[in-house]
């Protein structure tokens, strides 16, 4: 009874001070903001939560397990106590960070990222194109996405054009704000002019997942500046199966240059 006693102390002591630790919060998400990856986020924080009290937990009954093994003086009873209290420390360490190593591996297998990759995607701010100094979604039509009207409104105060061949005929509805970003972080790091060409439209872009109608596409005119630029500063990753495109990928690996004949076909993950 008194080892139960001892352990609820612990806990009440212990887990609010990592709770309040915790940068963020649990909940890595607020309202609409909530996805369904910020599930993912949600469980991950929770693992780091309780993998951070149970570590603080264990070295507190290592050291109990200690002073009983000092005051047993002798006493074989109180020594085997202490010893099977280390063992069953040590045993739970080792199935903490066997889980957390399971469920690891399974995420990077389902997913291409593990636990630390959620984390790190889901704690990153969204930048407003609009203000790149203003973080967060006040101008976003929905989960991440801009009407036409502000995408255009986005790409123009960052001094990039929208070409069309007939007036209506390039959409950039729904797109993600993501996309939109890469756009104008593009203008900005390389100085050169960039000329949006293609959008959200259909009847003219394969579908799928990560393609145009979805979001996540755009073409940009491959003006010389900026074919010099991408391919001086992302990483050939070599043509693309299906039509033989030359691939560049950014250093993060969530960007992806296609050369389509005379323009970008860009990928934003």
């Amino acid at each position: 009874m008194r080892s139960y006693i001892f352990a609820v102390a612990i806990m009440m002591f212990v887990l609010p001070i990592v709770a309040t630790a915790q940068a963020g919060g649990l909940v890595p998400c607020s309202g609409p903001d909530c996805t369904t990856e910020s599930v993912v986020g949600l469980v991950n924080n929770l693992i780091d939560w309780l993998i951070s009290a149970l570590g603080v937990i264990a070295v507190i009954v290592m050291v109990y397990a200690g002073f009983k093994l000092v005051m047993s003086a002798g006493n074989e009873d109180e020594w085997g106590k202490a010893k099977e209290l280390f063992q069953n420390v040590i045993i739970g360490i080792i199935l903490i960070l066997a889980a957390w190593l399971i469920i690891d591996t399974v995420l990077k297998g389902l997913t291409g990222k593990g636990l630390d990759g959620w984390t790190k995607e889901l704690a990153a701010p969204v930048p407003n194109v609009n203000n790149p100094s203003i973080t967060g979604n006040s101008n976003v039509a929905g989960a991440g996405q801009y009407t036409d009207t502000e995408a255009r409104q986005a790409l123009a105060a960052a001094g990039i054009t929208v070409w069309e061949s007939s007036p209506g005929a390039t959409s950039l509805a729904n797109i993600n704000q993501a996309t939109i970003n890469e756009a104008v972080s593009l203008k900005q790091a390389c100085g050169c002019q960039v000329i949006v060409t293609g959008g959200t439209e259909s009847g003219v872009h394969a579908s799928g997942q990560y393609s145009h109608s979805s979001g996540y596409k755009i073409d940009l005119d491959d003006t010389s500046g900026l074919n010099n630029y991408i391919t001086s500063n992302y990483t050939y990753v070599g043509p693309r199966s299906g039509d033989g495109a030359l691939m560049y990928r950014s250093s993060d690996g969530k960007k992806i240059y296609a050369k389509e004949g005379d323009h970008w076909d860009v990928l934003v993950q």
